[in-house]
């Protein structure tokens, strides 16, 4: 490990003196850093004849593509900073001058390649944000292409430079979901993420060394996309506006039902077992439940899960009591916890005998401990695990001595809550919990915002988590965590499980949890109504208490496959 006691010099090199924002950001969130400066702001030899530090196509496309965001002068707003302008023409000289300032890294905003004598100057390299068909992030065209040809996903790394394609090394990298009606709404999104990658990188080099960051896999793909044609691009803003419409309709006609079912076999065996059989819970068309959770005692098994009544339109938490495991008799307990913010995902944790929920409440910026009185079946506030942080999703499992919670936050960027996990870990599942070093530890659409209980199958820790990618819950990864300590995180995608295109919920999948040797699933079907637009106005001025009404139910909760028999259910106060 590396001590970061001394003082660490980066440079800048850029085209102009003009910078993006987001950029600016960047190297504020590096200066505001302890025991960093920034030494030196290199300026290639055509910075005056560049307007930004952008790649200058011609034709409509660069019409349509202009930048609106204000430029700002990296000059004037880091006047601390030495400013040397570099000759081009003689890189001995450029690499002589270079090596005075003794950098550490360089963060590279330009656009054309960087030569290999300067390169090996500065102890940590040139640093450069690429996406991962190896263009550099200021290409336009190539977030325009993948838009255009229906690619659901912007990779997205921050690299040290090689000396060729194969010697890049991924410092950082994160996969959005593309953002169909924007282009510039993408731009908006990742760069708001990306903006402290050097900082997280910086970091971690000073807490765990270089050889930490060699785990990141080289994503990237030698693709050169052209300048899109005038007869492209407007078929492309064409496809934008309709895109724009789509969305429109679904705010005003879409509804997604979601409802809860249990799959006889324990949840490990989800790894390799892509299509389980699920007996679901009667389907409702007043409300949806979704975010199934679990326990057993000696009473039967206790399912805890989201309600939502379109009505009250925030979500409660309701539970189901199950006798026996196949009950001639299953009963909805409506609403055991409520607050004013929307709740949902009702985790279980059970220790020392008791069993705890903590459901996700994200709107009242708080993580908060629930605990079951099992005589009163009520559940009591016990403790505030974390203040002032938006967590959505908590999940918690003990692991290699030391508890750790899982978590995505709710609004730092436009996709944080699906794409942005953050870890804090704790001796004491009472005591004080401290956030990951290196948080958020991962930015990824596809495996990032917790979907379920973590398990551990033949000493492996498997984490399940939302693939979001296509549209919200639309399916589960399962992770495996390679590497978790305090400074330091690693996990992969190893198996996927999508939701049964052939039930009636085969538009997504969000949860999968575990009550020993059985697992909990969700699923999602979307209608389009136009009724439904009667049911969003609710948004507006929603129902101030929520429906206790006793409502008799079909008479079956699941297929005779689950109970052997036909059962009764009923919803009471």
């Amino acid at each position: 490990m590396e001590t970061n006691d001394r003082l660490v010099n980066f440079g800048i090199m850029c085209d102009a003196v003009s910078i993006e924002p987001w950029q600016y950001k960047c190297i504020m969130n590096l200066v505001k850093r302890k025991n960093i400066q920034l030494r030196v702001i290199l300026l290639t030899e055509n910075e005056e004849k560049q307007g930004s530090n952008q790649t200058k196509p011609s034709n409509i496309f660069a019409k349509f593509n202009k930048k609106k965001t204000q430029q700002l002068n990296i000059i004037d707003h880091f006047s601390d900073a030495q400013v040397l302008r570099l000759a081009g023409d003689n890189l001995f000289l450029d690499a002589m001058k270079l090596e005075g300032f003794q950098l550490d890294f360089v963060l590279y905003f330009g656009t054309k390649q960087v030569d290999e004598r300067l390169l090996e100057v500065p102890k940590y390299g040139f640093w450069s944000f690429q996406y991962n068909n190896s263009a550099n992030i200021n290409d336009d065209s190539s977030l325009f292409w993948k838009m255009h040809l229906k690619d659901q996903l912007i990779p997205i790394s921050l690299i040290k430079i090689g000396s060729n394609q194969n010697a890049h090394l991924v410092l950082k990298h994160g996969t959005f979901g593309v953002i169909k009606e924007s282009q510039r709404a993408n731009q908006a999104n990742y760069q708001s993420s990306i903006a402290e990658w050097p900082s997280l990188v910086y970091k971690s080099l000073m807490i765990n060394g270089m050889h930490a960051l060699q785990h990141e896999k080289n994503g990237l793909r030698n693709m050169n996309y052209s300048t899109p044609t005038m007869l492209t691009t407007i078929h492309f803003k064409c496809s934008l506006l309709l895109q724009i419409g789509k969305k429109l309709r679904d705010k005003l006609f879409l509804y997604e039902y979601w409802n809860v079912g249990i799959i006889n076999k324990p949840i490990h065996e989800l790894l390799n077992n892509k299509h389980p059989k699920i007996e679901w819970l009667n389907d409702q068309k007043e409300v949806f439940f979704a975010d199934p959770f679990g326990y057993e005692d000696k009473n039967g098994v206790h399912l805890i899960m989201e309600e939502l009544d379109h009505k009250v339109v925030k979500g409660f938490i309701t539970t189901t009591h199950i006798q026996q495991r196949t009950p001639s008799e299953a009963v909805y307990h409506h609403g055991v916890i409520t607050s004013d913010s929307h709740l949902s995902y009702p985790f279980i944790l059970q220790y020392k005998g008791t069993t705890y929920c903590i459901p996700e409440n994200s709107e009242s910026n708080k993580v908060i401990l629930y605990q079951l009185n099992p005589d009163s079946k009520s559940w009591v506030k016990t403790k505030v695990l974390l203040e002032n942080f938006p967590g959505v999703d908590s999940t918690v499992i003990y692991y290699q001595n030391k508890w750790w919670l899982f978590c995505t936050k709710a609004g730092s960027t436009p996709q944080s809550a699906n794409n942005e996990l953050h870890i804090f870990y704790s001796d004491d599942l009472f005591g004080e919990w401290m956030p990951h070093m290196l948080n958020p530890v991962k930015v990824d659409i596809r495996a990032a915002r917790p979907a379920g209980t973590p398990f551990i199958r033949q000493g492996v820790l498997y984490r399940p988590a939302q693939d979001c990618s296509e549209t919200y819950g639309g399916k589960v990864t399962f992770n495996q965590v390679i590497n978790l300590t305090p400074t330091q995180f690693q996990e992969e995608i190893v198996s996927e499980l999508e939701p049964d295109r052939t039930s009636s919920f085969p538009h997504g999948l969000h949860t999968v949890s575990s009550i020993g040797d059985l697992t909990l699933i969700d699923g999602k079907r979307k209608e389009y109504r136009f009724h439904h637009f009667i049911k969003k106005l609710y948004r507006f001025k929603p129902s101030k208490q929520l429906n206790k009404k006793s409502l008799a139910i079909a008479p079956q909760v699941f297929s005779s496959n689950w109970t052997n028999r036909k059962n009764s259910l009923k919803r009471v106060k």
